[in-house]
């Protein structure tokens, strides 16, 4: 993924047949305890073309936070 970082590609059921992609970004080393969950909504944002909430997430988990955005 990146320098401090990683990301997991998840695939969840949102309701039955229906499902979601979403990647979540995470610290590149385990933290002990809980971490700070944030979850982007990018509505009108074209995730492949603006690179704007990938940096958000990597950001975000760079500083020891749980970021899931949907795709």
């Amino acid at each position: 993924a990146g320098d401090g970082y990683k990301i997991q590609k998840l695939l969840y059921e949102t309701r039955p047949h229906w499902f979601v992609t979403a990647n979540l970004y995470l610290p590149e080393k385990p933290l002990t305890g809980g971490m700070p969950g944030i979850l982007l909504s990018h509505s009108h944002h074209s995730p492949k073309t603006q690179g704007e909430l990938q940096d958000m997430g990597a950001t975000w988990a760079r500083v020891g936070c749980a970021v899931c955005w949907r795709q």
